[in-house]
């Protein structure tokens, strides 16, 4: 039987290093957010930090397969869960936080507003799933 963390457990540097990474692209992201885009807003700021960290990492992820056909003398293949898994938990995050901040967790407000800029959300729970 497999275990479900055992590659996790033999590369705990490259996790670690694959983590703190992560969170350091989120915090340039999110000081670019709060100092530069939308100043000393910090609900804001950390919405569209996750935001964007998630899609770029994701975003990524997703361009190493083609990389790895057009370049096979470089192999970033074995990253790409990596940049995967990172990118989803930002994600989750993003949805955490929009959830918290702009509905005070309320599900139901999300289905039933008539704004139409909460239309764009509908598409994103879509997603999400």
């Amino acid at each position: 039987m497999v275990r479900l963390f055992e590659g996790a457990r033999q590369e705990k540097k490259y996790v670690l290093k694959s983590i703190v990474l992560g969170l350091v692209f989120w915090l340039i992201q999110f000081a670019y957010q709060f100092y530069v885009l939308i100043p000393d807003e910090v609900r804001g700021s950390l919405i569209r930090s996750f935001a964007l960290v998630a899609a770029t990492l994701i975003g990524i992820a997703l361009l190493v397969g083609p990389l790895a056909k057009i370049f096979p003398s470089r192999n970033y293949v074995p990253h790409r869960r990596t940049l995967g898994v990172i990118g989803f938990t930002f994600g989750i995050m993003h949805v955490v936080t929009v959830m918290l901040f702009l509905f005070n967790l309320d599900f139901s407000a999300l289905l039933w507003d008539t704004n139409p800029y909460v239309n764009p959300l509908i598409f994103g729970i879509l997603s999400f799933f």
